[in-house]
């Protein structure tokens, strides 16, 4: 399947935004420096919390200027102590003073049922805050947290 002009629609959203934006390339209207996606390493801090078997299942972004798609899904078995949030980082420096400034929401689950999962841009910094919509600590067991969300970045 194609679609005007000749880009081929990928099975994966990495290859057919790689078709795209070669073809932009030929006549120069995106610069690598406004332009990137992939994969990446996030650094994962779990404020104190007991953790085994971590797995970055997924952590993909797209920028393009000052537009920043981010999409995580991490896993990992935690045990006491346990705490209320868990700070993530990505690739790029986030606008802003406030972790209140940018901010939305996921889906996870800590030990038991599913939960409703918020994450908070925190500002002049490359961290994403991530915590239970009811702001109770994780539970011990199995936990796995899954959000993607758009931020503005310097």
């Amino acid at each position: 399947m194609t679609y005007s002009p000749n880009l081929p629609i990928g099975s994966g959203w990495k290859s057919t935004l790689q078709a795209a934006f070669q073809t932009l390339r030929r006549v120069k209207f995106i610069i690598e420096e406004n332009f990137s996606f992939g994969d990446f390493d996030p650094q994962v801090n779990w404020n104190g919390m007991t953790v085994s078997a971590v797995n970055i299942r997924k952590a993909r972004y797209l920028k393009l200027f000052k537009l920043f798609f981010v999409s995580v899904d991490i896993q990992a078995t935690l045990a006491a102590p346990l705490t209320l949030n868990v700070t993530i980082t990505i690739p790029e420096t986030i606008y802003g003073t406030s972790t209140e400034y940018q901010s939305g929401a996921g889906s996870g689950n800590s030990g038991g049922p599913a939960v409703t999962l918020v994450w908070q841009a925190q500002g002049t910094t490359d961290k994403i805050l991530i915590y239970r919509y009811d702001f109770a600590n994780y539970g011990a067991g199995v936990f796995r947290g899954v959000f993607n969300g758009f931020l503005e970045i310097t």
